[in-house]
C-alpha cells in the first residue's frame, strides 16, 4: 500500500491555482468585480488577414499608441461621485507579459493579478 499524502489548504489553493486558465481566472475576477459594483471593460485581440504569415492570420488589437495596455478596466464611482479607474492584466500563474504591458502596469499604477494574487484582487475590488 501506498501512503497518502495529507496536502493543507494553502499547498491545495497553490494547486489549483496553478491549474486555471486564464478564461476561468478572469471569470472569477469579472464575477466578483461586478459583484462589487464596478463596471468591467475587457479588451480582447481578434483574428486579421496577414498574408505574411504561414497561416495567413494572426491576432491583433484594434489599438493606436503605445503597445502593452492592459486588457482589463474596472471603473466606479465612490459615494461622493468621484470615479475610480482600474487597469489591470490578468494572467495564469506561468502567464508571460507582452511586450509594454509591465510599463503600463508600473506608469499607470495599474495591477498584473495571478490566480495567486486573490486576496490582493479582493482588497483593491472590494
Amino acid at each position: 500500500m501506498s501512503e497518502q499524502k495529507t496536502v493543507n489548504r494553502d499547498e491545495l489553493l497553490t494547486i489549483l491555482d496553478a491549474a486555471l486558465t486564464e478564461k476561468e481566472w478572469a471569470a472569477e475576477v469579472k464575477a466578483y468585480a461586478k459583484e462589487h459594483g464596478w463596471l468591467v471593460s475587457h479588451v480582447r485581440p481578434s483574428w486579421a488577414r496577414d498574408n505574411r504569415t504561414i497561416a495567413g492570420i494572426r491576432w491583433v488589437s484594434a489599438t493606436e499608441g503605445d503597445v502593452g495596455v492592459p486588457d482589463w478596466v474596472f471603473a466606479r464611482a465612490n459615494s461622493s461621485g468621484c470615479g475610480t479607474v482600474i487597469l489591470a492584466e490578468l494572467k495564469t500563474e506561468k502567464g508571460r507579459f507582452r511586450p509594454g504591458q509591465e510599463d503600463w502596469i508600473r506608469e499607470s499604477g495599474g495591477y498584473c493579478w495571478r490566480p495567486s494574487d486573490r486576496q490582493a484582487m479582493w482588497e483593491v475590488l472590494k
